[in-house]
Parts: structure tokens; C-alpha cells; sequence
């Protein structure tokens, strides 16, 4: 098709070459005329000369209106051509298109045949999930007053040994205090016996002292008793 269109449009610049070269040789003319016409006499020149004129001027009229004619009729025969073309291969743009929508169409009717089952499986298992999601807060729920009641237990068992500890507490302190107190009876009696220990011994050093005393004035009086008897 392409080829076609552009021999013919060599042709149709060949014509238009031969057409100028028809013009420039009507110009050749026309030159010629007036140096010939420059000889004559200056009416018959004149007149000739616009006769020519007005001829060569209606001839190139003519050959230019002819020319354009023909270009926009190449023009609107090859628009023509293109336009047809590219109308078949828009038919046929248009019928794969639409065979295309037609597999897609019977893909997406299929998928919605596949989805009907899957979404009724999954209702199904929603339901079921949210029967086990109300069990399992039921429990939550009986499992957080069970372990209120357990906490409320608990806090009051708390108070109880708190106070008890500070009935205990107060108890041995008072125990602690009296014990202190004994304390100090007791390290107060236990100097009292210590001074009395001590003035103890030195009454038994004193006594010890005067018995040595004693046995020692006996034994010298005994000495002199057996002296006197041996005498």
C-alpha cells in the first residue's frame, strides 16, 4: 500500500516538473516576445504584450488551479487510504478487544462461582468464631468475678494478718520493754553480787590471814610447851 502511494506520488512530481517546465518555457516566450516587441512599434508592443500577458497569466492561473486540484486530490485519495486502513486495524483492535472481554468476562463469572461457595464457608466459620468469641468472654467474664471474689478475699485476709502483726508488734514491744527493764534489774543485782563477791573475798583473805596468824602463834606456843617438858 505504501509503495503504491509513493509511486504515485513520483508521478505526480513528474507532472508537476513537466508543468514547470512548460511555464518556464512560456516565460522564455514571453522574454523573447518583448525583445522582439522592443523593434515594433510601441502600441503594436503594448498590445501584444498585454495580450500575452493576460494569456500567460490565465494559462499559469489555469496550470496552478489544475496543480492544487490534483495535489488535494492525491492528498485526499492517500487520507482516504490511511484512514481506511487504520479503520481495519481499529476493527480489528475492536473484535480483540472484545474477545478479551469476553475471556475476562467468563473468567470473572467463573471467579464469582468459586467466591459463592468460599464466602458462604467462610459466613460459616465466621458464625462459628464468634460463637467461640462469646464463649470464651463468658469465661472471661465468670473468671474475672471469680478472681474478684478471690482478690476481695485475699485483701481482707491481708488486713487481717496486718492487724494481728500489729497486735503482735505492740505485744512485743511491751515484752521488749519489760525484758529491758529486767535486763537492768539484773546487771544492776549482778553488780550488787559482784561488790558482795568481792568484799567476800577480801573477808576470806582477811579470815585466811588471821588463821595463818593463828596457826602460826600455835605452833610457836607448841614449841614452847615441848620445851619446857623436855626441861
Amino acid at each position: 500500500m505504501e509503495m503504491n502511494n509513493r509511486d504515485e506520488m513520483e508521478v505526480n512530481l513528474e507532472i508537476l516538473r513537466k508543468e514547470n517546465q512548460e511555464i518556464k518555457l512560456l516565460l522564455e516566450q514571453e522574454r523573447t516576445l518583448r525583445n522582439n516587441l522592443e523593434i515594433e512599434g510601441a502600441e503594436k508592443k503594448e498590445a501584444t504584450l498585454k495580450a500575452y500577458t493576460e494569456h500567460a497569466a490565465e494559462l499559469l492561473k489555469h496550470n496552478v488551479k489544475v496543480k492544487a486540484q490534483k495535489i488535494e486530490h492525491n492528498v485526499l485519495r492517500v487520507n482516504n487510504e490511511d484512514l481506511n486502513m487504520k479503520y481495519g486495524m481499529l476493527q480489528r483492535t475492536h473484535k480483540k478487544v472484545e474477545a478479551e472481554m469476553a475471556a475476562l468476562r467468563k473468567a470473572n463469572q467463573e471467579l464469582k462461582q468459586l467466591k459463592e461457595p468460599c464466602v458462604e464457608e467462610k459466613s460459616v466459620e465466621m458464625a462459628s468464631l464468634r460463637e467461640r468469641n462469646q464463649e470464651l468472654q463468658l469465661q472471661k467474664e465468670s473468671y474475672v468475678e471469680e478472681k474478684s471474689v478471690e482478690i476481695a478475699a485475699l485483701r481482707e485476709r491481708n488486713q487481717e494478718l496486718k492487724q494481728l502483726k500489729e497486735r503482735c508488734v505492740e505485744k512485743k514491744s511491751v515484752e521488749i520493754a519489760a525484758l529491758l527493764e529486767r535486763n537492768q534489774e539484773l546487771k544492776q543485782l549482778k553488780e550488787h553480787c559482784v561488790e558482795e563477791v568481792a568484799a567476800l573475798l577480801k573477808e576470806n583473805q582477811t579470815l585466811k590471814q588471821e588463821k595463818e596468824r593463828s596457826v602460826e602463834e600455835k605452833v610457836d606456843k607448841d614449841k614452847q610447851t615441848t620445851g619446857r617438858t623436855l626441861c
